[in-house]
């Protein structure tokens, strides 16, 4: 029987380094790829396409495609060659490896693996480029080219959304396994095309081109966030599991597009299109980064945990954009737009990377340790003066790679896994010693070369470098790392591997977006870097009180950009005046200025509140400022709010183009609504493509409550008027009376 282990189990110092069993004993995240979501979910094309981010432009913040290239497993690896060809080794029972033909190979303890990268080439992966890859601890998921699903591996409890698994082969201990990738069509994903995917230790995320979050596979503790889990069949721990794939609608994530998503052991994670974080599932020891958990059900062992999608808004990524999220065991990372880093939940041996945890929390209901609650941010060791671009995390250690393409790592540094050459005078506990806080890779192989991606196992670690060479690291039996063990010293009868290595067998790996790009030049330079100064808010000196919120900007910029600003801050007028201090004329700060490290930049604050708009309004607009571009998927009501605002700020360009991305937006919800916009602010490309529609859409608009019960009489007449029109038009076209 595969071990289930403790759901809120820190780490026990009994555990073997490694099990050589049929079935590996070593708790395992699937790692940080090997969860998928949680190892560099930003490494390549989206659907293959050479897009910067799901819905991005380039130039207003994005998420990454969550399509990874290189993954690890706990005990196989995963990867993409430039050509789209999928590559696997390591640890081949049970179909893990996708690779049919096990007879002729090595074994350990009677357990075949396959000893270097071997090219799978059977299944539905026959005729099948790849364009994403994600491995689990039993299963695996990739994408095709055509963003088909393709699932292998552990098929019990619904890991691998197959409904019918009588058919399938049996391992020893009599479990069905899917042995070589095979399509996944049940359910909810008949012919939708798949953009993200994560597998947890035993259920699996999909992201669809829609938008639209599916899950399958284990529901204990609420890991798939279905409110919902009545009539569905039991596994062998008399827990129920979705067999096939599923959407899901419940709690904070209804009616949001998703694109980006990441599974841990026992909790789950996803990314709006807009920037915004969900977690689910297990949320003791701050697993899910909730401040508040006093409300959350319990299981029968004390677990709480979070049945449904829910936001999370405290610590540090309150009102931060979310690029792309990383789970694992007992711990999560954020990377946010600005490239900082976030972590929370179990915090020992030095796997969130925060230096100190004294002051935390500790977890007691099963072995102590301290715990992060809310997100914190991650700027200690390499990554106090580095932006982070990518993020993997393993059950004990991580990998971050830096936007100048270096490579980070701290945690748990037993047997190679952080790739550390010298390791002395680090901080022991009873597992061995532990890098608190990140520290620059730069041993081995890796000495001098700039690395693009990286990804996380249990106890081995991959990274790819920037002209697509493959290294691997760390406990290296059943060939995990992809080479010979022979000479590696051993820990535990486990071999492992120090510092980075070659992995020679393996052809060059497609790196996608995680490959270097040509920097932008002249204008998109200039507006790529103002943009940044926005987001940062260095150097502000106004501050804008809007709805609330406090938005910082810069005169200077302000001033050249737009008129109607100009007028204003040479007005004179009382609030656009430096605000003083009891009249003694010192300048006070409208809150920090400036990061942390730059309080030296502080500079005098004028203080100016708006009310004839929203928070989220007026950020566009100043974005359109700096950068002459919005943030995308902006709902329906904000695009609106900024074409009020571009009449009257009186922005070139910024209307026609709010006009055109909300001629898109026209249904039978907002046509009434827009036009109503559109006669405001005299946007005469919107009034028609609203008239147009509503003259198509007769009789849902006639009977739609926003028509119905308008009060703006303008509103009314032009559309009746317009009805009345095309009316005339066909009695003397035909003599139709059709409207």
């Amino acid at each position: 029987k595969r071990p289930s282990g403790s759901f809120c189990q820190l780490r026990s110092s009994a555990d073997p380094l490694c099990a050589t069993g049929p079935m590996d004993d070593a708790s395992c995240v699937g790692g940080g790829d090997g969860d998928f979501g949680s190892g560099g979910c930003k490494d390549a094309t989206c659907n293959g396409l050479d897009a910067p981010g799901i819905g991005c432009d380039g130039a207003a913040p994005c998420i990454w495609p969550c399509q990874s290239t290189v993954v690890c497993g706990d005990s196989h690896s995963l990867a993409i060659a430039s050509g789209g060809e999928l590559y696997a080794w390591g640890k081949a029972y049970a179909g893990r490896c996708g690779i049919p033909d096990i007879a002729g190979m090595p074994t350990d303890d009677d357990v075949p693996y396959q000893p270097i990268p071997r090219h799978v080439v059977s299944g539905g992966l026959a005729e099948h480029k790849v364009v994403a890859v994600a491995g689990g601890r039993w299963h695996n998921l990739a994408i095709g080219d055509g963003g088909e699903l393709f699932a292998w591996g552990a098929a019990d409890g619904g890991r691998c959304g197959f409904a019918e698994t009588s058919e399938m082969p049996r391992d020893e201990d009599n479990w069905p396994f899917q042995p070589v990738p095979k399509l996944v069509t049940g359910g909810v994903l008949h012919r939708r095309r798949v953009i993200a995917i994560a597998c947890g230790e035993n259920h699996s995320l999909v992201a669809t081109e829609e938008g639209e979050l599916l899950a399958w596979g284990s529901l204990h503790l609420g890991r798939c966030g279905f409110g919902d889990t009545t009539g569905l069949p039991m596994d062998d721990e008399n827990h129920p599991y979705q067999p096939v794939p599923r959407r899901v609608t419940a709690g904070g994530l209804d009616r949001k597009q998703v694109g980006f998503v990441a599974c841990g052991t026992f909790h789950s994670a996803a990314v709006t299109k807009t920037g915004e974080l969900f977690t689910w599932g297990s949320a003791c020891a701050g697993r899910c980064g909730f401040a508040n958990v006093e409300d959350l059900p319990s299981d029968s062992d004390g677990v709480i945990w979070q049945p449904t999608p829910r936001q999370v808004v405290d610590g540090g990524l309150g009102d931060k954009f979310v690029s792309a999220v990383s789970c694992s065991e007992g711990h999560s990372f954020a990377v946010v737009s600005t490239g900082d880093l976030y972590a929370w939940g179990s915090a020992d041996a030095g796997r969130c990377g925060l230096g100190s945890v004294e002051h935390l929390p500790h977890f007691v209901s099963g072995p102590d340790g301290p715990y992060q609650p809310i997100p914190a941010l991650v700027n200690g060791g390499g990554l106090a003066t580095n932006k982070v671009k990518m993020v993997a995390c393993g059950s004990w250690h991580t990998l971050a790679v830096s936007q100048g393409y270096l490579l980070f790592a701290w945690g748990a540094t037993r047997a190679g896994r952080c790739g550390f050459a010298d390791t002395s005078g680090l901080p022991i506990d009873e597992n061995g010693p532990y890098q608190p806080i990140p520290r620059q890779v730069k041993d081995g192989g890796l000495r001098g070369r700039r690395v693009a991606l990286a990804a996380c196992g249990s106890w081995h670690s991959l990274a790819a470098t920037v002209d697509g060479e493959l290294f691997a690291w760390g406990v290296a039996l059943m060939s995990r790392c992809g080479f010979t063990t022979a000479g590696m010293p051993v820990d535990d009868l486990c071999p492992f591997q120090p510092t980075p290595m070659s992995v020679v067998a393996m052809p060059k790996v497609y790196l996608g977006l995680a490959a270097p790009r040509e920097q932008p030049r002249g204008a998109e330079a200039v507006c790529s870097d103002l943009r940044q100064l926005l987001l940062d808010e260095s150097h502000a000196d106004v501050c804008f009180e809007v709805d609330g919120q406090e938005l910082r900007a810069h005169v200077a910029i302000l001033v050249a950009r737009c008129d109607h600003f100009r007028r204003m801050f040479r007005s004179g007028m009382a609030e656009c005046r430096v605000a003083g201090s009891g009249g003694g004329g010192r300048a006070e700060e409208c809150g920090r200025v400036g990061s942390a490290s730059e309080s030296f930049n502080s500079a005098p604050i004028r203080r100016v509140v708006i009310t004839d708009c929203g928070a989220a309004a007026f950020r566009q607009l100043l974005m359109w400022l700096y950068s002459g571009s919005l943030d995308t998927g902006l709902a329906t009501e904000d695009l609106a709010g900024v074409l009020r605002l571009a009449d009257v700020y009186r922005v070139p360009g910024l209307g026609g183009y709010c006009e055109r991305q909300l001629v898109s937006h026209i249904v039978v919800d907002s046509v009434v609504g827009l036009l109503q916009v559109a006669l405001a602010t005299r946007a005469v490309e919107l009034e028609e493509s609203c008239l147009a529609f509503a003259v198509k859409h007769v009789a849902p608009v006639r009977r739609h409550p926003s028509y119905e019960f308008c009060k703006n009489m303008d509103v009314v007449r032009k559309v009746a008027a317009a009805w009345a029109s095309e009316l005339e038009h066909a009695r003397s076209e035909n003599g139709s009376t059709h409207l």
